[in-house]
């Protein structure tokens, strides 16, 4: 589901059921056709309302949301105004709201989604992630972990 998607969702969710959080695992994956307001309202009067985390769902949400965005900016450095560089890199900031989701794991299951994206021209060389206090690397070829060391945090 895209941001603009979800906004409204959200909105609508609160008029219904009068709680702040819409959890991510009860609403349609980001590839699925965008609701009706009508169509949103039945989601959320659903009882069922989500299957819950199991596995390594939160994993594959993680990567099929993170292949989602990079092929929006993909497509972004493609248009006009964007002027390319010998390395292009996409550095972008994880604040999806999943529970627990094992990094390693979640870069296994994104990478083959991206298969055809390191081919593209113009493509990102490199993917930087920031999740907590790590920051992925993420190329055709490997991936690494990096953890961030908060400078102004007073060490002891």
């Amino acid at each position: 589901m895209t941001a603009a998607a979800y906004a409204p969702l959200c909105k609508i969710q609160k008029s219904i059921r009068k709680v702040d959080l819409l959890t991510f695992e009860s609403l349609p994956r980001r590839d699925a056709e965008s609701l009706s307001k009508d169509e949103m309202r039945a989601l959320l009067r659903d009882p069922r309302f989500g299957d819950g985390w199991v596995g390594d769902a939160p994993e594959k949400e993680w990567a099929l949301f993170i292949s989602g965005v990079v092929k929006n900016k993909l497509r972004k450095l493609a248009g006009n105004g964007f002027r390319l560089f010998d390395q292009n890199w996409l550095v972008m900031y994880d604040n999806i709201p999943l529970p627990n989701v094992h990094l390693a794991r979640a870069i296994g299951l994104l990478k083959p989604l991206l298969a055809d994206f390191w081919a593209s021209v113009p493509a990102f060389d490199t993917l930087f992630i920031e999740r907590d206090a790590v920051i992925a690397k993420v190329t055709a070829s490997a991936s690494e972990h990096f953890a961030i060391r908060d400078l102004w945090m007073r060490q002891e």
